[in-house]
Parts: structure tokens; C-alpha cells; sequence
């Protein structure tokens, strides 16, 4: 799954945000994409963890732990390593 080490090798990012002054000039997202490099480099942070919880999907008080849809994340953070976007759209098409 993603690159071997990879969540040592890069950064965590945070979606880019509008600036307060662009964000009061206009009604779209306030968070903006990452571009397919940025999403393929985020994607090789997916450590191949025995038992990964990110897909659970489960209540935890108000919150859920892992995808709320259910989606299998390791597979899907690979896919997006890969560049391969149409199957990653499919699998999470396949559970909303």
C-alpha cells in the first residue's frame, strides 16, 4: 500500500484554504483540492498496518472512527498513489 515508509518520507498536508478576505468575496469551498501530485504523494503515507482502523466505519460517541461509508482506505490511498483516480472514484461510488 502506498510507498513503503512513505509516511516518514512525506509531510501530512491539509487541504489548501481561501483566505478569510476570498472567502467573503465569493460561495465556493473555503477548502481547495489537492492537485493529483499532492493527492498521490498523500496516498504513499498509508502505512500497511496489520489491522487497519481507518476502515472501520464505526459510532464512536459523536464521532466515527474511520470512513463513514465503509470504504476500504488502505486500497483506496493506493489507487490514489497510483494515479489511478477512475478506480478510486468507482470504489467510492460503489459504497455511498
Amino acid at each position: 500500500m502506498g510507498e513503503f515508509k512513505g509516511f516518514m518520507n512525506y509531510e501530512k498536508q491539509q487541504l489548501h484554504e481561501l483566505s478569510l478576505v476570498d472567502r467573503l468575496n465569493n460561495h465556493e469551498a473555503f477548502q481547495q483540492r489537492f492537485t493529483n501530485e499532492e493527492a498521490a504523494e498523500q496516498g504513499a503515507r498509508c502505512m500497511d498496518c496489520g489491522t487497519p482502523f481507518c476502515q472501520t466505519g464505526e459510532p464512536f460517541g459523536r464521532e466515527t472512527i474511520g470512513c463513514p461509508i465503509g470504504n476500504y482506505i488502505p486500497e483506496w490511498n493506493d489507487l490514489v498513489y497510483r494515479h489511478d483516480f477512475k478506480t478510486a472514484y468507482e470504489r467510492f461510488e460503489r459504497n455511498k
